[in-house]
């Protein structure tokens, strides 16, 4: 999954917070090094005014390297998905959902 190439300040995404808070969230790749991505998110009110600028990194693994990581742990996988809703996990999926258990 590669989230971070649709992340960039002119595709910002509306939502509202758990106070009630129409906020508009943008997202600006600063770098991508291998799986981790640096990044910067802009939280603003809807008419764009910055409420705060956070900094992170943030590693993107496959689906290999996800059970590499669970097995190192002591886990194995239960089940997969493609998004929150249980929809399966394709090519075109958004997102890599592992639920697991200890072995």
């Amino acid at each position: 999954m590669r989230a971070w190439e649709g992340w960039n300040p002119a595709n910002p995404s509306d939502v509202v917070d758990h106070a009630g808070r129409e906020l508009r969230v943008s997202h600006r790749v600063e770098s991508v090094a291998g799986d981790v991505v640096t990044l910067t998110e802009t939280t603003a009110t809807r008419t764009g005014d910055p409420l705060r600028v956070d900094r992170a990194s943030l590693r993107f693994l496959d689906v290999e390297g996800i059970d590499a990581f669970l097995g190192d742990a002591g886990f194995e996988v239960e089940a997969r998905y493609g998004d929150w809703s249980r929809g399966p996990l394709t090519g075109a999926s958004d997102n890599i959902v592992t639920v697991a258990r200890a072995a």
